[in-house]
């Protein structure tokens, strides 16, 4: 779908993609990484980046941006790394903002916990796919709607979602003072998760 937006013609077989998996591996090897394809108009770019083991005091920094096209899977994202060079990324998400109204992590999906109730933002980012199978698994509804950086007070706990960290629960927020007071979705969701893994 985001080739189409973006006016890529690229077709890629079942058999290019063996190639090139198989190509980028050892056969003694064990892997714990992420396989990520990128493309442009120009070339295609394959890469294994291991998982990030995050730490279990984990903490999120707050920024005012809203990445380009974020409904779309894209590469225009060097705000994004330049947000992430001096990030240590098994112990801190930088937390996107747009008007006050969190967004997403440079690399992960929010989830708001409030009296046992979850909530996820309500629009401007990319839905990824540990989300979308959270969503989809959860026995609890999760309720689409603005999350204000001035009412994370209001909220329990901070999730983090994504297929690079899995399931985190911040520890704190050192920039609006918060931490959280609890982890009981957060267990019910890495549980959850646990089953997609």
């Amino acid at each position: 779908m985001s080739l189409k937006k973006f006016g890529i013609n690229f077709i890629l077989t079942h058999q290019q993609m063996n190639e090139l998996i198989y190509t980028s591996i050892h056969n003694n090897t064990n892997y714990d990484h992420l396989f990520r394809i990128a493309i442009n108009s120009k070339k295609i770019s394959i890469s294994l980046r291991s998982h990030v083991q995050p730490n279990k005091f984990f903490t999120a920094t707050i920024v005012n941006y809203q990445r380009a096209n974020p409904l779309l899977k894209n590469l225009y994202y060097k705000k994004i790394i330049s947000l992430l060079e001096n990030n240590n990324n098994s112990n801190n998400e930088v937390i996107l903002t747009k008007n006050n109204i969190i967004l997403e992590g440079c690399t992960t999906n929010i989830l708001c916990v409030r009296m046992k109730k979850i909530y996820m933002p309500l629009t401007n980012y990319y839905k990824g796919m540990t989300l979308k199978y959270i969503v989809n698994k959860s026995r609890k509804k999760i309720i689409k709607r603005n999350i204000l950086v001035k009412d994370l007070s209001l909220y329990e706990e901070i999730l983090l979602l994504g297929s690079g960290k899995g399931v985190v629960n911040i520890s704190a927020i050192p920039d609006i003072n918060w931490k959280k007071q609890s982890d009981s979705i957060y267990k019910e969701t890495l549980s959850l998760y646990k089953k997609l893994i």
